[in-house]
């Protein structure tokens, strides 16, 4: 049988909850930084992915138009640094584009234009790697 002094402690151990919610707040206060951390992380990786895609693209139709049967027929020169005009977000001399055109660009060929990007997490608590980010265009000349 239970002694009764037992019985008289066990609400009283119960009912003391001093300190609960500062132990459980040491607990769940990282957990819930590292996944705002994470989130965060992620949607300007993928926002830097989209700006980059982006540009690239709008720097192709831009070639696509302006052939060399055009008034003002585009350049691998000026193709490359209209890329970094097009970016919204990025650092334009972070971005290492080129473009060519196959065979030439007279109507029918195609221009072809690459961009990269090495980006780097903001929050690296670890020895995170740098990672490349990469955009593509091909596009036929039509004009």
């Amino acid at each position: 049988m239970i002694a009764p002094r037992a019985l008289i402690r066990l609400p009283d151990a119960v009912a003391n909850n001093v300190g609960t919610s500062a132990i459980e707040f040491a607990i769940l206060a990282p957990v819930f930084l590292g996944l705002l951390l994470g989130v965060f992380e992620f949607a300007t990786f993928v926002g830097y992915r989209q700006d980059l895609s982006s540009a690239v693209s709008r720097a192709g139709r831009y070639a696509s138009v302006h052939g060399s049967s055009s008034s003002s027929p585009a350049t691998t020169t000026a193709l490359a640094s209209l890329v970094g005009t097009y970016l919204n977000y990025m650092p334009a001399a972070a971005i290492s584009p080129s473009a060519s055109f196959s065979p030439n660009n007279n109507p029918g060929g195609t221009v072809t234009i690459t961009a990269s990007y090495s980006w780097r997490p903001f929050t690296s608590f670890v020895a995170m790697p740098n990672i490349t980010i990469t955009a593509k265009s091909v596009q036929t000349i039509l004009n």
